[in-house]
Formats: C-alpha cells, sequence, structure tokens
C-alpha cells in the first residue's frame, strides 16, 4: 500500500471504468472522440509523468488524483459539466481546443482535446492551478461556453 490506498485495487478500478465509460465518446458538439481504446492512452491519462516520459508501469506511476477525476473527463467532454472552451494554436500550427471546467471537484481541471479531421483526440486530462488556467485564458481564444441547462440538458452557446 502507497499514501494509504490499495494500488491494485486504484489500477484495476480505474482500468474497468476507462475501457467501460471512456472509449466511446461523443463530444458534447456531436464530434466523435477516437483513440481512448489504447493501454498508451489509458496509462497517459492515469499516471503521472514527466514531457516526452511515457510513464513505464500503472501502478508505480498511477495518480490517484487523476483516476479519481475520470468522471469528470467523461462529464466534460460530453457537456454535463458547466465548461469554457477556448480555441489554441500549437507551437506547430496544429488546432487544439482547450476545455476549462472552471467549478470543477476540487481544482479546476482541463481537458486538451486535439482536432484531427473530422474527429478529436484527448491530448491530456487533469486538475490544473490557476496558474495554469490563467495562462490557457490568456493566449487562447474562447470559443465557446457549455452550461448545463435546469433539466440536464447541456446547452452550447459563445
Amino acid at each position: 500500500m502507497r499514501r494509504g490506498y490499495d494500488m491494485f485495487a486504484v489500477e484495476s478500478l480505474a482500468r474497468e471504468y476507462y475501457f467501460e465509460e471512456l472509449v466511446d465518446l461523443t463530444a458534447w458538439d456531436g464530434t466523435a472522440i477516437e483513440g481512448m481504446d489504447s493501454e498508451n492512452e489509458f496509462l497517459h491519462l492515469v499516471c503521472k509523468h514527466g514531457r516526452g516520459k511515457p510513464p513505464l508501469n500503472a501502478l508505480m506511476d498511477i495518480d490517484v488524483e487523476r483516476v479519481r477525476r475520470l468522471p469528470i473527463l467523461k462529464a466534460a467532454v460530453t457537456g454535463k459539466l458547466n465548461a469554457d472552451v477556448y480555441r489554441q494554436v500549437r507551437k506547430n500550427k496544429t488546432v487544439d481546443k482547450v476545455e476549462i471546467i472552471v467549478n470543477g471537484e476540487d481544482a479546476d481541471y482541463i481537458v486538451v482535446l486535439g482536432c484531427v479531421k473530422d474527429h478529436y483526440v484527448v491530448r491530456s486530462a487533469y486538475p490544473a492551478d490557476e496558474t495554469y488556467v490563467t495562462k490557457v485564458k490568456k493566449t487562447g481564444e474562447l470559443v465557446e461556453r457549455i452550461r448545463k441547462e435546469q433539466d440536464g440538458e447541456a446547452q452550447s452557446r459563445t
């Protein structure tokens, strides 16, 4: 046990939720999210890792905070949470949409969706601090606000 958690149980629950709930996602705007059915994407989204350094072992690198927020990832990209969507152009000139959950669990939560032809890919998803959220807001262009209506339906308007 590490940090008071049974890491075998954490990894098992994370894997079960991920492959049952996150593989066939459609974004709030009707665009398919592809690439979620791979082991590498699972490890990327639930493990801590350095820039350019892939996680080697889920049991050694798993991040309980990332695992705990997997349901937030699903709710965010499907339009079930209030979110702001920012368009950003990466250094290599590709376009990303960055979704910021302003009133996330107990921290702002960022989901980076890459735009690839007719679908999205999840580049990253993680709890973020106010410094990074401010940076995204300054460098990105607000293109959409997703606001949950009272009856549970998501409404998307800028």
